[in-house]
C-alpha cells in the first residue's frame, strides 16, 4: 500500500503543477498571483507526502541514498533521481511564488517542475515495463499513469480554487471559476472516462480461447477483484462524470451556490482520488505472472 499511494500521489502532485501552466496563459495576472501561490503549495504538499510514502515500503529506508548508484541500468535510480530534483525545483518554485511573486524566473521554474515532474512519472512506468509483464506492457501503463495524473490533476486545480475562494477575495475566486472552471470540467469527463474504457476494456479477454496472461488478469477482475473493480467503477464515475456535470450545471447558473460547489469539489476531489487509489491497486493485485519477472536485455 505505500507503493500504490507514492504513486497515487506522485501523479497527483505532477499532475497539479502540469494543469496549473493553465491558468498562467488564459487569466488575469493580478489574480494569478496569488492563486499560483496556493496551488504551488499545495500541489507541492502531495508530492512530498508521496516521497515521504516511497521510503515506508523500502526494507531499510535508512539507506535509501543508495539507489542512485545504479543511475545507469536501473529505472528505479532513475526514478529516485528524476522526483528528487522534481521535489527541489518544485520547494524552489512554491518558495519563490510566496517571496518573490514578481520574479522573471517563476514562469522558467513553472515548467521545470512540470518537465522533471513527467520524467519521473516516466521513469515510473518503466519500471514495470521492464519486467516484462504482459499486463504492464507501455502503452497501456504509460496511458493509466498519464491519465492518473490528469484526472487528479484537475481535481486537485478545483481544490485549489475552492480554498482561494476561503481564503481570498471570493470575487476574484468566482472569477477564476468562471475562467477556467467549465474548460477543467470537460477535460476531467474526458480523462476519467478515457480511464474507465481503457480499464474495463480488459475484460474482453474473457471471450479469448487462448489461455493468456491478460486472461488470467480479466478472471482475476472479474472473480476475486469484482469488489474492488466496482468500487472503482463508481467512484470513477461519481468523481469524473456525475459530478462534474453537475458542478458544469451549477456554474451556468445565473447566481451560483458557493456551498454547494464546495460540498462538489471536496466530494469530486475525495472519489477521484479513492478511485484512482483502487486501480493502482488492481494494477498490482491483477497482474498474473506465468514466470519470474524480468527479461532479458536487448
Amino acid at each position: 500500500w505505500q507503493l500504490i499511494i507514492m504513486l497515487v500521489l506522485t501523479q497527483l502532485s505532477v499532475g497539479a503543477f502540469v494543469v496549473g501552466q493553465v491558468p498562467e496563459a488564459v487569466i488575469d495576472p493580478s489574480l494569478l498571483t496569488e492563486f499560483r501561490q496556493l496551488h504551488a503549495t499545495s500541489a507541492l504538499a502531495f508530492g512530498l507526502l508521496a516521497l515521504a510514502a516511497s521510503t515506508m515500503h523500502l526494507g531499510r529506508p535508512q539507506y535509501a541514498f543508495r539507489a542512485v548508484i545504479g543511475l545507469r541500468h536501473s529505472w528505479l535510480s532513475r526514478e529516485i533521481v528524476a522526483f528528487g530534483a522534481f521535489a527541489g525545483v518544485a520547494v524552489t518554485f512554491a518558495a519563490l511564488c510566496w517571496l518573490d511573486p514578481s520574479s522573471p524566473w517563476i514562469p522558467a521554474l513553472s515548467w521545470l517542475v512540470s518537465l522533471t515532474g513527467l520524467a519521473g512519472v516516466f521513469c515510473s512506468v518503466m519500471i514495470y515495463v521492464f519486467t516484462g509483464r504482459e499486463f504492464w506492457s507501455f502503452g497501456p501503463t504509460l496511458i493509466k499513469f498519464g491519465l492518473t495524473g490528469a484526472v487528479l490533476g484537475l481535481t486537485a486545480t478545483w481544490l485549489s480554487l475552492l480554498v482561494f475562494g476561503l481564503l481570498a477575495d471570493g470575487a476574484s475566486a468566482d472569477t477564476l471559476s468562471q475562467q477556467i472552471g467549465p474548460a477543467l470540467l470537460r477535460s476531467l469527463m474526458i480523462a476519467a472516462t478515457a480511464k474507465l474504457v481503457l480499464e474495463v476494456s480488459l475484460l474482453r479477454h474473457l471471450w479469448h480461447r487462448r489461455q493468456s496472461p491478460l486472461k488470467r488478469s480479466a478472471r482475476l477482475i472479474a472473480g476475486p477483484l469484482a469488489g474492488a473493480m466496482f468500487a472503482r467503477c463508481a467512484c470513477g464515475v461519481l468523481g469524473g462524470i456525475v459530478m462534474p456535470l453537475f458542478l458544469c450545471n451549477e456554474l451556468s447558473t445565473a447566481e451560483p451556490r458557493a456551498a454547494l460547489i464546495g460540498i462538489s469539489v471536496t466530494m469530486t476531489f475525495v472519489a477521484c482520488f479513492v478511485g484512482e487509489t483502487l486501480e493502482r491497486y488492481q494494477f498490482f493485485a491483477a497482474c498474473a505472472a506465468p514466470r519470474m519477472p524480468g527479461k532479458l536485455a536487448e
